[in-house]
């Protein structure tokens, strides 16, 4: 009996042979667009060459300090996330919060990744991700935390990021403020969301949120 084409994609992929990996699962997850087995096989084929490519920008950046991807990395990274997007895989696996930790470095340098994350941001993170890292240095921000920030940024760098409205991106501001235990560095937050908002045109409503914060940070303090 054939083994099923999700079968063969993950055992040539866990062999090493991605480009094998990938003649087998393209064809097939076109033929059955339905077979959510198939599309998470290929899924992890995707993910795995965004490794490839994510690997050299890496250790680039831990000597120069940039980890931003080259023109021909970003095209390589976009046709992946293409193809993911067309995926669709369902909210709630390791999917989505794995191309996080991947590019928790450079994510607000690769805006298609930013609007792919950004439409899962309500299941994106487990209850570890909301808590700040702790060290002999003191705290360092969540991972959840981290990740507002830098979708702020490509928010405000990026045109194809602005396809997210502002409200939108505030909703997201209010989840990180209820969710995520960061006490150190949660105030850049709110600088955050002043500037994007200021960004936006929203002058009066910036006003009236760092006065509103300003009283929540006095009130904290007494």
């Amino acid at each position: 009996m054939n083994q099923q084409p999700s079968k063969v994609v993950t055992e040539l992929r866990k062999a090493g042979k991605l480009d094998e990996a990938w003649n087998v699962g393209c064809p097939a997850v076109q033929q059955n667009p339905h077979d959510n087995y198939l599309k998470g096989a290929f899924f992890w084929v995707c993910y795995a060459y965004l490794k490839q490519v994510q690997e050299p920008i890496k250790q680039r950046g831990q000597t120069r300090g940039n980890f931003q991807p080259n023109q021909t990395e970003l095209d390589r990274i976009n046709f992946y996330i293409d193809w993911i997007r067309w995926l669709s895989i369902p909210p709630g696996g390791f999917e989505y919060r794995s191309l996080l930790l991947l590019f928790q470095k450079n994510l607000e340098s690769i805006p298609m990744l930013v609007l792919l994350l950004f439409t899962y941001r309500t299941t994106l993170f487990e209850p570890e991700d909301k808590a700040p890292y702790q060290s002999d240095r003191g705290e360092s921000p969540s991972l959840m935390l981290t990740f507002v920030r830098k979708v702020a940024r490509a928010w405000m760098d990026n045109k194809i990021v602005q396809q997210i409205s502002i409200a939108d991106l505030r909703q997201l501001f209010a989840q990180v403020r209820r969710e995520a235990k960061d006490k150190q560095h949660i105030i850049w937050l709110d600088y955050d969301e002043a500037k994007c908002l200021i960004f936006s045109g929203n002058l009066e409503t910036a006003r009236e949120f760092m006065a509103l914060r300003r009283f929540i940070w006095i009130s904290g303090c007494l």
